[in-house]
């Protein structure tokens, strides 16, 4: 094959290319990023199939904070910084021009969002989560997962990590909360012994660098957290000095709980309401 039908076949596969780039994403599909200025050297290619204008192999290495761990540029943005290809369009790519590194390949998942009004996108940046066994908090492992997984997978793929017995119960924990408390009322032969199982990490409200501990139940039928922390909760029978037991978290209530120890410390307040 000559150059001319070399480059004549190039151009019909790019022109799929194009054509697949506009089609319309579906849940479950693939999709990849193309650093835009690679992209648009592409594009100038297949207009004139002129060999000067050949981009070369894939480089999307302008997408990426280093090279030491290929972590993505914070704060990207589709057809500034990059544009999207589906799957069958990056392998006709892949096939014409290579790709610098199998580093630089950016494959994402594309998810459903909205609860009225549902429609498809590619997620771009997956949660990174730290997960850990509950009070094992100096032992996290790290991990990207995608914000539609649910929790009862989060819990399957921690019970995996950590080598736990799928046949144990468990449940998660996340800033003070149990995730997916059991049912204690539930009949051990319930299929709903479990609470919000089948949220996602995005209903939950679950943010890239969150904590997520996997609470194992004990042999005796209690839980880990039942037992008393020291300086969790000050009781009328403690001994404790007033003012230096705190209160508990319960979700996201450090500010009220800062402020109920600030007018418990402030005595005639105290004695005035006790």
């Amino acid at each position: 094959m000559d150059n001319k039908e070399h480059e004549m076949d190039c151009g019909s596969d790019v022109s799929e290319v194009l054509q697949l780039t506009q089609k319309p994403m579906k849940r479950g599909e693939f999709w990849y990023l193309l650093d835009k200025k690679w992209w648009e050297l592409c594009k100038v290619y297949l207009n004139d199939r002129q060999q000067v204008h050949n981009p070369g192999p894939i480089d999307n290495s302008a997408l990426f904070q280093s090279t030491d761990n290929w972590t993505l540029r914070e704060r990207l943005q589709e057809d500034l910084d990059y544009q999207f290809v589906p799957e069958e369009g990056w392998q006709l790519l892949v096939k014409e021009f290579g790709v610098v590194c199998e580093e630089q390949v950016i494959r994402r998942p594309v998810i459903e969002q909205g609860t009225y009004s549902a429609y498809c996108m590619v997620e771009v940046y997956p949660i990174e989560l730290k997960l850990c066994l509950y009070g094992a908090k100096e032992d996290i492992v790290v991990k990207h997962l995608s914000r539609v997984t649910t929790l009862a997978q989060l819990e399957s793929d921690m019970k995996t990590l950590f080598s736990v017995d799928t046949s144990k119960d468990t449940q998660l924990w996340s800033s003070g909360s149990v995730l997916n408390a059991h049912n204690e009322s539930a009949s051990p032969s319930s299929s709903n012994d479990k609470t919000n199982d089948n949220q996602s990490l995005h209903d939950v409200g679950l943010m890239s660098g969150t904590i997520v501990t996997l609470e194992v139940r004990n042999s005796d039928g209690t839980w880990p957290s039942s037992r008393p922390r020291y300086g969790a909760i000050a009781t009328r029978s403690s001994k404790c000095v007033p003012g230096l037991c705190g209160l508990m978290n319960l979700g996201n209530t450090c500010f009220m709980n800062s402020a109920l120890q600030c007018l418990s410390n402030t005595q005639p307040l105290t004695e005035f309401l006790v």
